[in-house]
């Protein structure tokens, strides 16, 4: 809960640069040198408002917003503010460039170095929460040094410009950027408070024990959205790309709609089979409650998978404004089924709720894509005999990589 906080502000201060920068680069409208620039003035501007905010909301409201949860772990998470603006929005740089590979190893320093630093602080040296929370701040400063150095690399030879004529600073970039941004804005912000309003209001509502289970069941579904996640990360550079000059974009974004879809379903399917015994084993009895709710999730996490590609069609069409309205729909009815199910069912109620949004949410999507692609519901939702020689192709390469491996 002490994260939410800042996480919260993070969202709401990064006003769209990251998937702006993203739909600039991918489709070769601005340099690197210009975008960086142009992205590291705003981002110490919006550090500083986050940071004033976050110390009025400790001081005054948190009595009222964030009740039950110790000052002191309030002040050591809003450290983690600059530096989750700083990481997310950057990453997103190399994302536009397509350098997934520079990509992967920051997002892998984070959870990495965080591993390393709970079993030191929480577990060894058994500081509880503020363990926890200084782990945070440790994993993302050195996610942010891997990610600086990626992006000087990248900055020797800087991508040909189009905006205007200079190579720094550049307020006609800076109206670009915020002129796209603040349309993915608004979604961004809508959909993470659809992805956490369950959180707050199970607190509110309930107790921070519920929250605490209902976390770790979030934690575990939530995995099913890996291969989505990373795929979404590659996509949208990428069909910007193409809605920025040929190709077939419709058949790829309908590809790999449907066979995200149907991974997610097969993953999500598995996961609930074992979950009992993965709750158990790892969580204790006392965590028992959080596999019913994964069961719960499970619908809407599906669902979920394919919405984040659909999302991102729609995106790279330059029109970010269209999810923005969806979410706006998608969070009245989750905080709605919240409201009227977290009294009656506690946590698996939160998680009833919180799945028929995502589901509502991945059919205004379908729909939106449907009509804007000419594609036909088919198309998107039904394996063709192509994937499934994909998927045979794939596991083939996965076996023999495995098998090379480990014979080296």
């Amino acid at each position: 809960m002490a994260l939410l906080m800042p996480a919260l502000l993070a969202q709401v201060l990064n006003l769209g640069v990251g998937p702006a920068n993203i739909f600039y680069l991918g489709g070769d409208r601005v340099d690197l040198r210009t975008a960086r620039r142009t992205t590291e003035r705003l981002l110490w501007v919006m550090s500083a408002i986050g940071c004033a905010i976050g110390a009025g909301v400790i001081i005054w409201c948190a009595d009222v917003w964030l009740p039950g949860i110790p000052a002191e772990l309030l002040w050591l998470a809003l450290a983690t503010l600059p530096l989750t603006l700083w990481l997310t929005v950057n990453s997103a740089i190399l994302q536009g460039l397509q350098d997934f590979a520079a990509f992967n190893r920051v997002q892998l320093a984070k959870p990495a170095v965080l591993l390393l630093a709970v079993t030191a602080l929480v577990w060894i040296a058994n500081l509880g929460p503020s363990g926890a929370i200084v782990s945070q701040v440790l994993s993302s400063g050195v996610a942010l040094f891997a990610l600086s150095h990626a992006l000087h690399q990248h900055s020797r030879s800087p991508r040909q410009k189009v905006t205007d004529g200079t190579s720094e600073f550049s307020g006609s970039y800076g109206r670009h950027l915020l002129g796209y941004g603040w349309k993915a804005h608004l979604s961004n912000i809508l959909t993470f408070l659809n992805y956490r309003a369950d959180m707050f209001l199970l607190n509110a509502l309930a107790d921070a024990s519920q929250v605490g289970v209902y976390t770790v069941a979030v934690g575990i579904a939530e995995r099913i959205w890996l291969l989505s996640q990373a795929v979404s990360a590659v996509l949208f550079p990428r069909l910007s790309e193409l809605h920025a000059g040929s190709g077939d974009v419709e058949a790829v974004a309908a590809r790999v709609a449907r066979n995200v879809l149907w991974l997610a379903a097969i993953s999500g399917a598995a996961l609930s089979l074992v979950t009992p015994v993965l709750v158990g084993v790892f969580f204790g009895p006392q965590y028992k409650l959080a596999a019913n709710a994964i069961v719960l999730l499970m619908p809407g996490i599906v669902a979920s998978a394919m919405a984040r590609v659909l999302a991102n069609d729609l995106s790279a069409r330059g029109r970010p404004e269209l999810n923005a309205y969806a979410a706006v729909g998608v969070v009245c009815i989750n905080i709605g089924a919240n409201l009227l199910l977290i009294p009656r069912l506690g946590l698996r109620g939160a998680a009833l709720a919180t799945s028929l949004a995502y589901s509502v949410n991945a059919i205004i999507k379908l729909v939106l894509y449907l009509r804007l692609s000419g594609q036909q519901l088919r198309g998107v939702l039904v394996p063709t005999r192509e994937d499934l020689v994909l998927f045979g192709a794939t596991a083939r390469l996965i076996v023999d990589r495995i098998r090379n491996a480990g014979s080296q």
